[in-house]
């Protein structure tokens, strides 16, 4: 396993990989009286399919909890419930580039806290996340290639650009990125989908 920094890029020679997301449980805020709060809280892993625009090619290019698989097949979300004998994922995507619309030049993958506004929880409450390539789609077997520790520059949003696959030459690469964003993630989705309505 090779532990990445930020903006670091590695040219891909796997074809079927997944992305997978980790954190430790958030920060318990107390209170005077020795009361605390128990976060009740989802972190979700999404995928941005873009073309050479930056632009989703359509909606069902955006891979979330709603829409499991993107249309060419070359992305699939595990959702929450699936752990694939994996316990060290809480949330992952798999990526078969083999499959992948030709016109799909750059992926994104993002994690935003659910309804983060209405629960008052930023990626400052928790101790630590970090987002990693395992290259293989059987977790308990595969070998893991990358991994990225999210920093605390992030503290203050609800949503991050964590990393993204990218095609250079004729080749597909990976860079991290963790570009915070304080807004949620209808906020993040219309960054990619200008003309979509999402609210």
């Amino acid at each position: 396993m090779i532990e990445l920094v930020k903006n670091e890029i590695r040219v891909l020679e796997i074809q079927k990989f997944y992305i997978g997301l980790n954190w430790e449980f958030p920060i318990e805020r107390k209170y005077f009286g020795g009361h605390s709060d128990v976060y009740e809280y989802t972190i979700d892993l999404v995928a941005f399919m873009l073309g050479a625009n930056k632009q989703l090619l359509s909606k069902d290019y955006f891979v979330f909890y709603n829409n499991l698989n993107s249309p060419d097949k070359a992305l699939n979300h595990s959702d929450e419930y699936v752990f694939c004998e994996c316990p060290e994922d809480y949330e992952f995507i798999f990526v078969d580039l083999t499959k992948i619309n030709p016109e799909v030049k750059e992926i994104i993958f993002a994690i935003s806290i659910y309804e983060a506004k209405d629960i008052h929880l930023k990626f400052g409450h928790f101790r630590e996340g970090y987002i990693r390539l395992n290259q293989t789609l059987n977790c308990k077997l595969g070998q893991e290639e990358y991994r990225y520790y999210l920093s605390r520059d992030i503290s203050s949003c609800s949503s991050v650009e964590v990393c993204r696959l990218f095609k250079c030459d004729g080749e597909w690469r990976f860079q991290t990125l963790e570009i915070g964003h304080v807004g949620n993630l209808v906020d993040l989705i219309t960054k990619f989908d200008r003309d979509g309505d999402y609210s």
